[in-house]
């Protein structure tokens, strides 16, 4: 399945840029909604980071401070 997936990002790549690829999951131990992200480069480590705390401010069941980004 992963390999699947990265091959339909590359393909969608090529016609157009992909701004952001969220996966949304649950978790045995975790409440709330939340996610992880990979680490980026010192700057641009905050780029990933917007969107999770706009939503935030717009559904009170994500968790900012749950998320993790450095997965």
């Amino acid at each position: 399945m992963l390999n699947h997936m990265k091959q339909t990002i590359r393909k969608v790549q090529e016609e157009r840029d992909i701004v952001i690829f969220c996966d949304f999951h649950g978790h045995s131990r975790k409440k709330n909604i939340f996610m992880y992200g990979n680490s980026a480069k010192n700057d641009t480590k905050y780029r990933e980071r917007i969107f999770p705390f706009m939503l935030e401010k717009q559904a009170e069941v994500f968790s900012y401070q749950d998320c993790a980004f450095s997965v």
